[in-house]
């Protein structure tokens, strides 16, 4: 359960904000996250997830806990590229672009910064869907 967590944290940042997915409501991080944000496991259970300034956050909150950004916002590559290539259905070159494209954001330093990485997950939206996220987590 830990690493599908660590794969949602990526995908999720856009996933969440454009279907009808949950935001994982449990696994690493999930608790401190949430006392972090001052948000509950209820509004972020909203489906879909309304799009405030708490749910950004938490979002910043889970992939700074699952090692996907530093304390400083620098995206860590190589936590993306390990939890991509765990997706079912991409190509090498779909997994290479869309890590391209997170990491193009630079650096994730505010909870605002988590709608810089939407654009990745458009770009891949038919990609990402609800039953290859699911399978995954």
């Amino acid at each position: 359960m830990e690493q599908s967590l660590k794969f949602a944290c990526v995908i999720l940042l856009f996933f969440c904000i454009n279907t009808a997915s949950a935001i994982p409501s449990e696994g690493k991080g999930v608790t401190e996250c949430l006392a972090e944000a001052k948000i509950t496991k209820e509004e972020i259970a909203v489906h879909p997830p309304k799009n405030t300034t708490e749910v950004m956050c938490f979002l910043k909150c889970l992939l700074f806990q699952n090692g996907e950004i530093d304390a400083e916002g620098k995206i860590n590559v190589e936590e993306i590229e390990k939890d991509v290539s765990k997706v079912p259905n991409l190509t090498d070159k779909q997994k290479e672009d869309f890590t391209k494209c997170v990491l193009s954001a630079d650096k994730i330093e505010k909870c605002e910064d988590v709608q810089k990485i939407y654009p990745c997950w458009s770009a891949h939206e038919k990609i990402f869907n609800a039953d290859g996220f699911k399978s995954v987590a």
